[in-house]
């Protein structure tokens, strides 16, 4: 019976680091500072390129009428306009991202809590098992120890 136990706790496991693992990894080596602000760094990167990006086939799109208007148009007020909804949308995207990473890691650390307490009920049953301490490195006592103390 107590092996029985222990096959079904190594399954939990087994399935819980092959579906979970990176995920359990992450939040066991990680703080949540640390986790969240690298996803915002590397998001505020990829953003930048991508509006970049957009940008420029706006403007490529639009060629023909901002040469038309390259005499009378006001360049730094198009600038700060471009500025103000670069910073708008950005402060929205990292907002999302926040939100997102934070969730994710909580789902992390709930299921390295999972993990642990499973890992913990076998070491316990294996020391059911065996009884020395071996395992977990706590002796069971006995009246021989205690009668020592």
């Amino acid at each position: 019976m107590v092996r029985e136990n222990k096959i079904r706790m190594m399954t939990k496991l087994a399935i819980l680091e092959e579906d979970h693992g990176d995920m359990i990894e992450k939040a066991r080596t990680y703080y949540r500072s640390d986790y969240i602000s690298g996803y915002l760094l590397k998001n505020i990167f990829f953003y930048t390129l991508a509006f970049l990006i957009g940008l420029l086939l706006w403007s490529s799109y639009r060629m023909e009428a901002l040469l038309q208007k390259l005499n009378t148009m006001d360049i730094i007020g198009l600038a700060w306009k471009i500025l103000i909804f670069y910073g708008i949308t950005m402060a929205g995207y990292l907002v999302c991202t926040y939100v997102i990473y934070y969730k994710r890691f909580n789902n992390a650390e709930k299921k390295l809590t999972v993990y642990r307490l499973l890992l913990d009920r076998l070491l316990k049953e294996y020391d059911k098992e065996y009884g020395d301490g071996k395992v977990t490195g706590h002796k069971k006592k006995t009246n021989r120890n205690i009668q020592k103390i």
